[in-house]
This record gives C-alpha cells, sequence and structure tokens, in this order.
C-alpha cells in the first residue's frame, strides 16, 4: 500500500557515487522541483552517506570526510532554497564519520557559536552499525577497546582439526557471517586470540562456504594440544549489518573479561581461560520496511 502522500528525500551523492545524484548537475535542481511541485510528494530533503569514510584509518580521517559531505549537502541547500524549494531536513554520515562526529558536536555547549553555524540545516547524522561494530569498523578505528568493543559476534562450533594443513573447521559459513571482505583480510576472527587492541595476528577465518569456515589459527604444538573437536568459540564479523541480518533473534549476554559463577559457554580469553557468558536477555529484530 502506497501513501496517497508520500514525503519523499533526494537522494545525493558525495564522492563515493554509490547511489543517488550528483548535486552539481542541473537535471539533480530539475527533479527537486518537480518533488516539490507535484501534488502527490512532499519534498523531505536531502540525503546521502558518506561511505568513502570506510577508507579512513583514524577518526580525524572520517571527520574529513563527514565536512566535505555536510558542506556538499548545506551548499545544494542553499541552491535549493534559492529556487523556492523548502528543504526541512538534511540527513548525512556513515558509521565511521558518525562516530567521529562525537569529537566535535558532542561537545555540546562547547561548541562555539561559528562552529554551531556550520552545522546549521543538518537535521540528523545517522549511525549506520553504530550499536554493534565489527570488524571493519576496528579498521577505521571507529570502536574503542578494537574486538572487545564489538557488540555482535557469531557462536560456532569447532568440527574438525586438521594440524597437517594448521587448520579448523567451524560449522559457520557464508549464511552465519556473510562473504563481505574487511581491509584485515579473512571473513571474520576469533575473539580473544590475537593482539587485544586490533584482535589482529590470532585465529582468521579464511575460506568460507554456504554452512562451514576454515580457520588458520593454532601455530606450535602446545596451541593443537589445547584445541578440542566441539569447542565453541565467538567470531567477530567482518560486516555486523549483512551478519545479524540473518538471523530471527540476538541472544545478549553479560560476562565479558570477567568470571562468572554459573551459566553461559565456554569463551576462549586472554584475560581467563574457561571464561563464561551468561545469557541475560533476547532481542528480536523488526523486519521489514
Amino acid at each position: 500500500m502506497i501513501h496517497r502522500d508520500p514525503h519523499c528525500p533526494l537522494s545525493t551523492t558525495s564522492t563515493f557515487s554509490r547511489a543517488g545524484v550528483s548535486t552539481t548537475l542541473p537535471n539533480s535542481l530539475h527533479l527537486a522541483q518537480r518533488i516539490h511541485t507535484s501534488p502527490h510528494t512532499t519534498f523531505q530533503g536531502l540525503y546521502t552517506h558518506s561511505g568513502q569514510s570506510y577508507a579512513s584509518t583514524s577518526p580525524l580521517e572520517s571527520l574529513e570526510y563527514l565536512h566535505q559531505e555536510r558542506d556538499l549537502a548545506l551548499s545544494f541547500r542553499e541552491t535549493l532554497l534559492a529556487s523556492g524549494i523548502p528543504v526541512p531536513h538534511i540527513s548525512i554520515g556513515a558509521t565511521p564519520s558518525a562516530t567521529a562526529a562525537a569529537y566535535e558536536i558532542g561537545a555540546g555547549e562547547d561548541l562555539s557559536e561559528s562552529a554551531k553555524s556550520r552545522w546549521e540545516g543538518v537535521t540528523e547524522i545517522h549511525a549506520g552499525n553504530y550499536i554493534f561494530m565489527d570488524r571493519q569498523q576496528i579498521q577505521t578505528r571507529s570502536v574503542s577497546g578494537g574486538e572487545n568493543g564489538c557488540a555482535a559476534t557469531v557462536l560456532t562450533r569447532i568440527l574438525s582439526l586438521y594440524p597437517d594443513r594448521k587448520t579448523l573447521l567451524i560449522d559457520a559459513g557464508a549464511l552465519a557471517l556473510s562473504k563481505d571482505t574487511a581491509p584485515q583480510g579473512g571473513f571474520g576472527h576469533v575473539i580473544g586470540t590475537g593482539e587485544k587492541e586490533s584482535g589482529e595476528g590470532g585465529w582468521t577465518l579464511v575460506k568460507i562456504s554456504q554452512e562451514h569456515g576454515i580457520i588458520e589459527g593454532p601455530r606450535t604444538e602446545e596451541e593443537w594440544e589445547r584445541v578440542r573437536i566441539g569447542e565453541v568459540v565467538r567470531v567477530v564479523p567482518n560486516h555486523a549489518c549483512l551478519t545479524t541480518a540473518g538471523y530471527p533473534f540476538y541472544v545478549v549476554v553479560e560476562g565479558g573479561n570477567r568470571e562468572v559463577e554459573s551459566g553461559g559457554v565456554r569463551l576462549k580469553s586472554q584475560e581467563a581461560e574457561g571464561e563464561e557468558l551468561v545469557i541475560v536477555d533476547v532481542w528480536v529484530p523488526v523486519r521489514g520496511w
């Protein structure tokens, strides 16, 4: 069912060219005029997504991408206003740039008046994957605490050991984790097996099929002796948005980097061997549009 008077934002592109019209082309202004003057639509404003910010490797670099996106959107807003087209909303941002925005607009009252004026007209910064985070966002340095700052992980079980090939077989594949990539390589990383801040250098999911994954991990005989078939580990996905979309519910756990008395599952951890997590809630995501 379609609303008789749909509210239509105009999707514009910044420099990533994933979707949306260019703000520098005359046809874009003409399209906005048609939406505004049509008796069947209400022009809602501008929407853009700074996907290019995924190439950043620091919050300051991500903030630069956000500033570019903001300035392009506000410049086009002035063009629309000059043509008699009201622009009630401007929505910008992506996960890295929205996270980096905390360095500037998160200061609230500490912002100077000149800094506040540079954001006048922007009504929304969409947070993207802020609730979950993943390996892609570890690379952009949007995550505080590396892999321990990622909320979404996939629980998987070790099915087979292949010491001669230096690999493990797990029961999580593309349907469980997606085939999205990350700059670090591979399709996921076993939490607690690598360097604390980045999480890299440990067990990496290097191959993936529909239902199974191959992990390169243990390197020494001592490490292999500690691994058991049936052992449960958690994998940080490359892209949590696509991964979590494949599940009908999310199991919410507590335990993290501390010991708990009972319940939960075994978690490989640098802090505590045999540490456990306790299920405290189950969340059911909203489906549909």
